[in-house]
């Protein structure tokens, strides 16, 4: 079981997180199909389907002992894959409740 999974708002990680840890959008997995990907997504995270028959091959590629956030449309594929990753025994695990539709809102306030 991992370590510390738990769910972080989209308007901390947007105005508490990210401020303090400029490169932390690297660290960010969006699980949304790449159509969803490419309409648009968090600068600097990568794309895994959680709807592709090898998700979890590629989620073995990764470190498992690193930070990771995990991002969807709304919550229901990133709750999902958190809950992946805990069973693949990834140590620390946030879920951006919301998604990214929520990532988005946050993003305009602060325009």
């Amino acid at each position: 079981m991992a370590n510390y999974i738990t769910n972080i708002s989209a308007d901390t990680f947007l105005n508490a997180i990210i401020p303090n840890f400029p490169d932390i959008q690297k660290s960010v997995i969006d699980v949304r199909t790449p159509d969803e990907y490419m309409n648009g997504h968090i600068k600097g995270s990568f794309n895994i389907d959680l709807m592709n028959p090898d998700f979890e091959a590629e989620f073995n590629k990764l470190d498992k002992d690193r930070v990771w956030y995990v991002i969807s449309n709304k919550n229901t594929r990133g709750t999902i894959a958190k809950m992946i990753m805990d069973e693949m025994r990834f140590k620390t695990v946030h879920d951006i409740i919301g998604g990214y539709n929520e990532w988005k809102v946050e993003l305009e306030k602060g325009l």
